[in-house]
């Protein structure tokens, strides 16, 4: 609760503070699923009663966005051409200089017609110059002078697309349900988020302050608040469908992590044969590694879903992505890796005995913190190592230094962009690291407390990494204003939940107090 406090009166600091409330982002509200009626100028006025400044309509840019993306796309091609015609021209010239005494080398240079391609150097205009095909991929269709088509290209494209921008600034342009509104102060703004309504159900809502035009999700505007309902639920569904089926591989690596009781049973006993370096690996680091590999393409496919389902920033997309990565990351991380990793030595007890299943419950959960003590290593020694060091970025930067970075705009943009950390996929892992270690706080602070050195270790080393990444080498590509402390917060009271169930299954049951 103090911690509630305490980010309450920081974020109120930080929303009042002048750096904020200068911003028109900080003043101008969002609203959504507004009913074709409303989508009026003079009609929005009069619901704020001459209290908004600036009104924007959103409206399809579909054909505009196209236009303007060949045009961009055409120019740095364009662009890459020359820096290429450019370099090999280079190349030829120094090749030819030194050939020659060095008074003839400026006289060579001084007459030289880079432009031409036909000069004595050898530079030849037919051979040597940029050539791409016009067909799908540039794999197909009628090979032609990358820089003469881009040229001839651009002079239909540039016209094309100021007509389409005009176009679009005198409102010829088919409307969304959904405007912008600036008003003139924040209190403004901020009373009309929270009391504007419409006496239509779910009609100006949900509603968005302090948005920035670059986190805008521009498609989700178009839809109407039952298309957002009906994508919402499918993405449910789809989310769904993911943990159960990914419970499979989860649960394959939880009985590879108990790889010890399984050795005996029958058609397996050639377990035995394996030797004790490589059969220690196998079920002590393996499973870690693999359930981390296995966790790492999930958040991409769930940030997909929440631009699919209809959030309008990236921020409420980064939101949708660490509440529902969090639920992912309890269930399989720790929910079905703890009953997989007892599956195979309380399997047995149980169809003898169903009425133990509390007492198996009590013996069968210390067995899981031995998956965890490795599972804690894993994570503290390469996560934090991999954070420090950034070994991973450091290859793809001298890659794409080398082989993508072949104009001065994209080394400068490669030179001076910082890595970025994606807290929705982040949060949830730590989060859910948290958690697992709340329930051993409690539980296994007694049954296996040498776990918890491990994961204090553990979270130490996680501590000392991101705040240094964090403070002198990384940014943050989306900004939530600090919506994600809270959410996490609250997501720390499961370890609480689970921890009271937990405890019911250590209490001894109640004849065993009587005999």
């Amino acid at each position: 609760m103090r911690e509630c406090f305490f980010y309450v009166n920081l974020r109120q600091a930080f929303l009042l503070a002048p750096q904020y409330a200068k911003r028109i982002s900080s003043r101008t509200v969002l609203f959504t699923s507004v009913p074709k009626e409303c989508l009026d100028e003079d009609c929005i006025r009069s619901l704020f009663k001459g209290s908004a400044k600036k009104i924007w309509i959103a409206g399809d840019t579909k054909k505009l966005d196209r236009i303007i993306q060949e045009r961009d796309d055409v120019a740095m091609k364009l662009e890459k051409a020359e820096i290429e015609w450019i370099r090999l021209c280079n190349k030829e010239r120094i090749k030819y200089e030194t050939k020659i005494d060095k008074e003839a080398e400026k006289t060579a240079t001084s007459t030289s017609d880079p432009e031409s391609g036909n000069f004595d150097t050898g530079c030849s205009h037919e051979d040597k110059r940029p050539t791409h095909r016009t067909g799908p991929f540039g794999l197909i269709g009628q090979k032609v002078d990358t820089i003469q088509w881009c040229r001839e290209k651009l002079k239909a494209l540039i016209p094309e697309a100021h007509s389409a921008q005009s176009n679009w600034h005198t409102g010829k342009y088919e409307k969304h349900p959904a405007f912008f509104v600036e008003f003139s102060t924040q209190y403004d703004a901020q009373v009309a988020f929270q009391i504007a309504t419409h006496h239509r159900p779910l009609q100006l809502s949900p509603r968005f302050i302090g948005i920035k035009p670059n986190e805008v999700i521009w498609k989700s505007l178009s839809y109407s608040w039952w298309q957002v309902a009906i994508r919402r639920y499918v993405t449910y569904t789809a989310i769904t469908g993911l943990v159960v089926f990914w419970a499979l591989p989860v649960t394959i690596v939880g009985i590879i992590a108990q790889i010890d009781p399984i050795k005996s049973l029958p058609g397996l006993t050639w377990i035995q044969d394996t030797p004790q370096v490589i059969f220690g690996a196998i079920s002590g680091l393996l499973p870690s590694i693999t359930l981390s590999i296995l966790m790492s393409s999930v958040p991409v496919f769930i940030r997909t879903c929440a631009r699919w389902s209809g959030c309008v920033s990236t921020s409420q997309a980064e939101l949708f992505t660490q509440k529902a990565y969090f639920i992912f990351q309890v269930l399989q991380v720790f929910l079905v890796q703890t009953l997989s990793n007892s599956f195979i030595s309380s399997l047995v007890t149980v169809l003898r005995n169903p009425n133990n299943v509390f007492g198996m419950l009590s013996t069968s959960i210390p067995t899981a913190s031995n998956f965890y003590i490795s599972f804690f290593i894993v994570q503290g020694l390469t996560v934090a190592t991999s954070v420090l060091t950034q070994i991973f970025g450091f290859i793809m930067f001298t890659l794409s230094s080398r082989f993508s970075n072949k104009t001065p705009r994209m080394m400068y943009y490669k030179w001076t962009a910082l890595s970025t950390l994606s807290w929705g996929n982040l949060m949830p892992i730590y989060t859910n690291m948290a958690v697992i270690s709340e329930k051993q706080s409690i539980i296994y602070s007694v049954i296996a407390p040498f776990l918890l050195f491990w994961s204090t270790i553990s979270m130490g080393l996680f501590y000392l990494a991101y705040r240094y990444n964090v403070l002198y080498v990384a940014d943050t590509d989306v900004d939530t204003r600090g919506l994600i402390y809270p959410q996490a917060l609250k997501q720390l009271l499961f370890g609480v939940y689970v921890a009271e169930m937990c405890l019911v299954g250590m209490f001894p049951k109640p004849r065993d107090l009587l005999f």
